[in-house]
């Protein structure tokens, strides 16, 4: 759906809004309750940190640029979230039931 949608822009954009927007929405709704409760910056551009965080797993795994790991995983989400929240991500990445 990638690359269709990449040489089809109304397809492209059907898709978008359908699969991952959805779920790109999810983790504002995350980073929005960390900024809320002070661990991210107040001006924390939302969707530009879940571009930062989506776009080198996305990278990673469509290219098979290197393994995509639990390690490369905590480490990028440790390294943008340290950023946007002055360096203390304590708790924000953490998932919980």
């Amino acid at each position: 759906m990638t690359a269709v949608g990449a040489t089809d822009p109304e397809l492209g954009a059907r898709f978008t809004e359908r699969m991952p927007e959805p779920q790109l929405a999810l983790y504002e709704d995350r980073l929005r309750t960390a900024r809320e409760a002070g661990q991210l910056a107040r001006d924390t551009d939302l969707r530009l940190t879940v571009e930062m965080l989506v776009g080198p797993l996305t990278y990673r795994w469509l290219l098979r640029t290197g393994p995509l790991t639990h390690a490369f995983t905590d480490a990028l989400v440790d390294r943008v979230l340290g950023g946007v929240a002055g360096g203390t991500t304590a708790g924000v990445g953490k998932v919980t039931a």
